[in-house]
């Protein structure tokens, strides 16, 4: 009986280190994977899951959507130098941005942020200490370990960035109604009751969301110095105006480049409104069809900032987009 229980834990510790083996050689492949991207690629989506979940890049020629749900712009910005230098055919970046980023979440601190960032890691870095990995997360291969789902994804060979989730990705769910909590109509109801129609000032979104504005910044200023265009793109939301006016948002906006391009789509109007969302931020398969056939059709209409901010139209201490909301 002991020798068979030996026996057992010499076969479970041989398992275990092959596994952690194959993890570490997959890992260490992330090198070099290939940035490349299609040649007729001339422009590129950027963002988070709103961006992934409303642009349908197989609908739009030239265009390829590299947003990944529950990937952030720290997280993705850091590969855009590479993804540029691998692609000196592309001409355009659309940057998702908009007043959906600088929204009153719950607070999370410093641990709970590095916790989620250990849950994404491949699990043969989880008993490292955090400054030693987090000090990693300067290294552009380590961010592209974290774009793997789960540690059992390491194995799936990838040979392409778009091997690691970043490309366009919808959800067919049907809106609202299934919204999950936290982004239903009920809880921005709540945030505007508990904060008032003026959330956040413009002190207040610079503070609370200080690495969105690095990030997004650091976007543009990548673009810039490789030549390309950067354009700040406003996917579809649900009706932003029944919870969040746009005087803080505009207020950091002045402080951009105020010759850079923006491409406003908040309000796009839909056939059937209530079929096209999966919730107030994102689009369902639905609503992103909808949305990149009108894009493919009428091209992305873009205006410089400069533009954009005078076409806002004060009524009272709110600040809207053109007509009052009925």
């Amino acid at each position: 009986m002991r020798k068979f229980l030996i026996n057992i834990i010499v076969l479970c510790i041989v398992a275990v280190s092959i596994l952690c083996l194959f993890t570490w050689i997959r890992v260490r492949k992330i090198e070099y994977v290939s940035y490349r991207l299609s040649d007729d690629t001339h422009s590129i989506a950027l963002g988070p899951s709103t961006m992934q979940s409303s642009v349908n890049d197989t609908l739009i020629a030239g265009l390829q959507n590299i947003s990944r749900d529950g990937t952030g712009l720290p997280y993705l910005v850091p590969l855009l130098p590479r993804i540029l230098d691998e692609n000196p055919q592309i001409d355009t970046v659309y940057i998702n941005h908009g007043r959906f980023m600088y929204l009153p979440r719950p607070s999370v601190d410093a641990a709970q942020k590095m916790q989620f960032l250990r849950d994404k890691l491949p699990f043969i870095w989880n008993n490292r200490e955090n400054e030693e990995w987090s000090n990693r997360l300067t290294q552009e291969n380590f961010y592209a370990a974290i774009l793997n789902s789960d540690w059992k994804e390491i194995l799936i060979p990838k040979s392409s960035i778009l091997d690691y989730g970043l490309r366009f990705s919808a959800g067919i769910s049907h809106n609202l109604k299934d919204a999950s909590k936290n982004w239903s109509i009920a809880w921005y109801d709540s945030i505007t009751a508990l904060h008032g129609t003026n959330v956040y000032t413009k002190e207040e979104i610079l503070e609370k969301c200080a690495l969105t504005e690095k990030y997004s910044r650091m976007a543009i200023d990548i673009c810039k110095s490789h030549n390309v265009v950067p354009v700040l793109f406003f996917t579809p939301l649900y009706h932003y105006e029944r919870w969040f006016p746009y005087d803080c948002f505009c207020s950091v906006l002045k402080d951009y480049d105020q010759e850079l391009l923006v491409a406003d789509y908040e309000n796009f109007k839909f056939s059937n409104d209530s079929l096209c969302r999966r919730d107030v931020h994102h689009l369902n398969i639905y609503g992103a069809n909808e949305f990149s056939e009108s894009l493919a059709k009428n091209g992305i209409r873009t205006v410089k900032l400069k533009d954009w901010l005078s076409s806002k139209k004060t009524l009272g201490s709110v600040t809207y987009y053109g007509a009052h909301p009925q």
